[in-house]
C-alpha cells in the first residue's frame, strides 16, 4: 500500500474505534490483563502491553491548515433551444420491444436529438464545469432498467441475492431481493457489456450502453433542475425510490433482528429525508414510479446505473485525483441515496470489475 493508502487506513480506525483507547479505561479489571500477558509470554513468546499509550496526543499541539480552495469554472453554459418541453421536442412517443427470451421483453423509447447543458456548477467538482453538448442522433432508450428475471435469460446463475440488515447479531441472511421483476444488481460493467452483445446478436440490433452524455440528456428531458421532476424540495415520492422515511427500518435489534419500532438516534443512523415517503424499504418493481417527459422511468434512484463513459474530468475541470480513465461513470443514484447524490449531473465512477449492491443498467439501441 502507498503511503496516502496507510493514511486513509489510519484516518478510517480514527473516525471508527471506540473513544477509549485500552480496555484499562473501559474499566477491565487489571489481573485480567495481567493474565493474559503472563499467558502471551509463556504461550505465544509475545511480551507486548496493548494497554500503554505511545505518544499520546495532546490537544492543540498540530495546527489545522486548511486546503487550498479548488479553482472552479463557474461560469454560465447555454445551448440553443434549451431548456426546452420534452414532450413537445419528442412528438409523437415512438418505442420498439425487444424479446429478451422467457417472456421477458425491453421497451425502449425514441430520445430525439438535440442541445443541452450537461453538468453542474452547484454540485460536486465533479460536476463541473456546466457545458453545452449536442445529441447529434437520435437513439432508443430502455423505459426501465434491465431486471434480474432479464439477467437470467442471459446468465441462468444470476441472482441479486441478498441485502444485510446491519445488525451485528443474526440469524437470517437479511433481506432477500431476488424478485425478477426488480432491477439487476450486483452487476459489473464487464457483464453489462457481456448482456449488450448477446443481445444485440439474439435481436440484430446494435444494443450497448448509454454515454454519459445521452444518458443525462435523457433523464433531464429537458429541465434544468437538479431533479427531472423539480428540486430538492420537491416529494419524490411519486416520481423516485430514493432514501425516504422508510430506511427508519433498517434500525434492527436482537438475534434475529426485527426493526425498531421508534428508533433513537443512535440506531437510525441511515442518511434519509424523512419528509418524503416513495413506499418501499429497498429495491421496487421496475417502473413502480411516474416517467419523465421522455417517457423514462427510474431514472432517479431505484438502483444507479453504469454508462460507458470513463471517469474523467468535463473540458476545463480542476484536476483531482478522483478522476481515473480507468473507472467508469454511474449515474442516477439509488434507492439508497438522497436527493443531491441522484441528480440528472451527479455522477462517480467505478472500476469495470465491481460489483455494487446498488448498481444496475439500462440498455441503449442506435436508431
Amino acid at each position: 500500500l502507498s503511503k496516502e493508502d496507510w493514511d486513509r487506513l489510519y484516518t478510517w480506525i480514527d473516525l471508527n474505534v471506540p473513544y477509549y483507547g485500552t480496555w484499562t479505561e473501559r474499566g477491565a479489571q487489571q489481573h485480567y490483563i495481567q493474565s493474559r500477558r503472563e499467558y502471551e509470554k509463556r504461550l505465544a513468546a509475545l511480551d507486548y502491553d496493548p494497554e500503554v499509550i505511545i505518544n499520546p496526543y495532546t490537544p492543540g499541539t498540530i495546527a489545522f491548515e486548511a486546503p487550498a480552495p479548488q479553482p472552479r469554472n463557474d461560469a454560465e453554459a447555454t445551448a440553443p433551444g434549451w431548456p426546452f418541453n420534452g414532450a413537445q421536442k419528442q412528438g409523437k412517443r415512438e418505442t420498439i420491444t425487444l424479446n429478451v427470451g422467457g417472456e421477458q421483453k425491453i421497451e425502449l423509447v425514441k430520445i430525439p436529438a438535440g442541445s443541452f447543458v450537461m453538468g453542474s456548477n452547484t454540485e460536486s467538482p465533479a460536476e463541473a464545469p456546466a457545458h453545452a453538448v449536442t445529441i447529434d442522433k437520435p437513439f432508443y432508450m430502455g423505459v426501465t432498467e434491465v431486471t434480474m428475471g432479464m439477467m437470467q435469460q442471459f446468465d441462468a446463475t444470476f441472482e441479486n441475492g441478498v441485502y444485510d440488515m446491519h445488525y451485528k447479531d443474526q440469524v437470517r441472511r437479511g433481506y432477500f431481493v431476488n424478485d425478477p421483476a426488480f432491477p439487476a444488481i450486483r452487476v459489473s460493467y464487464d457483464k453489462a457489456v457481456a448482456f449488450c452483445e448477446w443481445l444485440s446478436k439474439k435481436t440484430g440490433k446494435k444494443v450497448r450502453l448509454p454515454t454519459e452524455a445521452e444518458w443525462e440528456y435523457a433523464c433531464r428531458a429537458g429541465t434544468d433542475t437538479p431533479m427531472n421532476y423539480g428540486d430538492f424540495n420537491t416529494d419524490f415520492a411519486p416520481h423516485a425510490n430514493l432514501a425516504d422515511v422508510t430506511l427508519k427500518r433498517l434500525a434492527v435489534h436482537g438475534i434475529d433482528p426485527q426493526p425498531i419500532r421508534n428508533p433513537d438516534k443512535f440506531w437510525d443512523y441511515e442518511l434519509k429525508d424523512a419528509r418524503f415517503y416513495d413506499t418501499v424499504l429497498h429495491l421496487a418493481k421496475v417502473g413502480s414510479y411516474a416517467p419523465n417527459a421522455f417517457g423514462l422511468k427510474d431514472m432517479h434512484g431505484n438502483v444507479a446505473e453504469w454508462t460507458s463513459s470513463p471517469f474523467v474530468g468535463y473540458p476545463g475541470a480542476a484536476a483531482s485525483e478522483a478522476f481515473d480513465p480507468k473507472l467508469r461513470v454511474i449515474r442516477g443514484g439509488s434507492w439508497y441515496q438522497r436527493q443531491h447524490r441522484a441528480t440528472s449531473a451527479w455522477r462517480w465512477g467505478y472500476p469495470s470489475w465491481q460489483r455494487p449492491y446498488n448498481v444496475g443498467f439500462r440498455i441503449v439501441v442506435e436508431d
